[in-house]
């Protein structure tokens, strides 16, 4: 009797008995079958024995292969469960969505420890997916790109990078951003339609790219912007910065999300003009405006941090003690720091815009990013705030769902879907209060890790600092996007007084 049949399983209590291979392929057996049935208590007998896993005899691809199973599972929970019209909004607190973002997570994490094979790719894809679902649009095609760097001219990942990219030009209001990513759009579908594609899958692009062909004429659609003929700057170390900021995709610029040429090398991204009869739209710039000016900061730190070309001349005549422990000291790694310190602070100062916008209630001493979404009613338990809940803002969507990425010692309840998300916090907390120790790459963290000190390989908070950065970037883009969206919506309450202020001369920025 083959003990892997989906009645034996559902008669087992756990999985405990069974090798790591054969419980990875039981919970795919049980996945799939309770997909195939549409029966949902299959797949909740697999989540239910796959919870709380123990991973010590299993290989790292069995655990791999474990963490896209159960991402698999939750993802069919949620197709039986979850919105039969895709058109539908449903709640922004989604168990099955945070659960598969964690396990995807956790598998692509366990990927980095082995070369790149389609299993990978199909993490990134889903992933891909999933963040394009959730709001989190610009990040998602950052997943697209890494899975078409494995499995070039892949039609699936091509056609939902596509997707996703005509979505996001929906919503930008600069009318030449939303030519150029329809553009994008329009040959991305026509590269997918030439790899394998499901049928519904062919049909949609065909009708997606007939669709973009309805809006322009030819001449639009061919038109050659000249992507890489756009000035860098004038010396040889501004050049070189701009070229690494276009590569890590951290210019401040929508189209940075499409292309790494010259044409999205500047950092034009600006809250929508906003009309009120207060002054409170000129608040929003100018809270806007620092935002971008310390983003802009923390990034250059961080590109300074990561290519000292030699000792400053700061550091020179600095007294101090060396314990052979291999920790440094340098204007450098302080760089590295306050690039970290900085853009993990923006995000408290896009809650306390977001606040004040959206009219949340929260008293300006407990704002926070992570808190801002929830009641804050005593007694109501974990329940986002029914503005939030209601909004079919698909960019504010993106921004609740990244404030899941990270954790508040004060508000331990709320769930993050980020592995990471506690360690972050940590480095934050040492960095601003206690001590923090940055050690060479070559040097093990010792065992023993002292009073109040935080060890880290310095090629580690580099790693950290950099998708902090990437994740902030994102965080700006939704906010801009999102509240053109809410303007849209708004009624018009009598005649306002719409704002227009004038371009700062970068010449006067000393």
């Amino acid at each position: 009797m083959n003990r892997l049949n989906p009645e034996h399983l559902m008669s087992l209590k756990s999985f405990d008995g069974l090798d790591p291979e054969d419980i990875v392929v039981g919970l795919g057996i049980l996945f799939e079958h309770g997909r195939a049935l549409g029966e949902s208590k299959f797949i909740k007998k697999g989540l239910e024995m796959g919870a709380d896993m123990d991973f010590e005899d299993f290989f790292l691809e069995q655990v791999q292969a474990f963490h896209f199973n159960m991402a698999n599972g939750w993802s069919y929970l949620h197709g039986i469960t979850g919105p039969k019209n895709h058109l539908e909004i449903e709640e922004f607190q989604t168990e099955e969505l945070e659960q598969q973002i964690i396990n995807l997570r956790l598998a692509l994490s366990i990927s980095d420890e082995f070369p790149a094979d389609t299993r990978k790719s199909e993490v990134l894809t889903n992933l891909g997916n999933l963040f394009n679902t959730i709001g989190r649009f610009s990040e998602s095609l950052k997943y697209y790109r890494e899975a078409l760097e494995i499995t070039p001219g892949f039609g699936q990942t091509l056609a939902n990078y596509s997707n996703t990219v005509f979505g996001y030009a929906r919503i930008l209001y600069d009318g030449g951003q939303q030519t150029y990513f329809l553009k994008n759009a329009y040959e991305g579908l026509g590269d997918a339609l030439k790899g394998k594609l499901y049928d519904e899958t062919r049909s949609n692009v065909k009708i997606m790219r007939e669709h973009i062909a309805s809006i322009f004429n030819n001449d639009e659609l061919e038109y050659d912007y000249k992507e890489n003929s756009f000035s860098l700057g004038e010396t040889t170390e501004e050049v070189t910065y701009r070229n690494w900021v276009l590569k890590n995709v951290l210019f401040l610029n929508p189209m940075n999300d499409v292309t790494m040429e010259s044409i999205a090398a500047h950092d034009c991204l600006l809250l929508p003009s906003l009309a009120s009869k207060d002054d409170r739209p000129e608040f929003y710039q100018i809270l806007f405006n620092q935002i971008k000016q310390e983003f802009a900061t923390a990034r250059y730190f961080y590109f300074q941090g990561i290519h000292p070309s030699m000792p400053h001349f700061s550091d020179k005549g600095n007294l101090q003690l060396d314990f052979s422990k291999g920790v440094n000291y340098s204007l450098a790694i302080e760089k590295l720091k306050i690039a970290f310190k900085t853009s993990y602070s923006i995000f408290d100062k896009i809650a306390y815009l977001l606040n004040d916008y959206l009219e949340l209630g929260w008293n300006l001493k407990s704002v926070s990013f992570r808190r801002i979404w929830y009641s804050n009613t005593k007694g109501s338990g974990i329940r986002v705030l029914e503005k939030i809940n209601e909004t079919e803002n698909w960019a504010f969507r993106g921004l609740f769902w990244l404030n899941k990425d990270f954790y508040e010692k004060s508000i331990p309840y709320l769930t993050s879907i980020a592995p990471e998300s506690k360690e972050l916090a940590e480095i934050r907390n040492y960095m601003e209060h206690k001590s923090i120790n940055v050690i060479s790459n070559s040097v093990e963290v010792p065992v023993d890790e002292g009073i109040e000190s935080y060890w880290i390989k310095r090629e580690d908070l580099e790693k950290k600092t950099l998708v902090l950065l990437q994740t902030v970037r994102a965080a700006m883009i939704y906010l801009s996007l999102g509240i053109n969206l809410e303007e849209y919506k708004r009624p018009s309450e009598g005649p306002s007084i719409p704002i227009f202020p004038q371009v700062r001369d970068d010449k006067k920025k000393f």
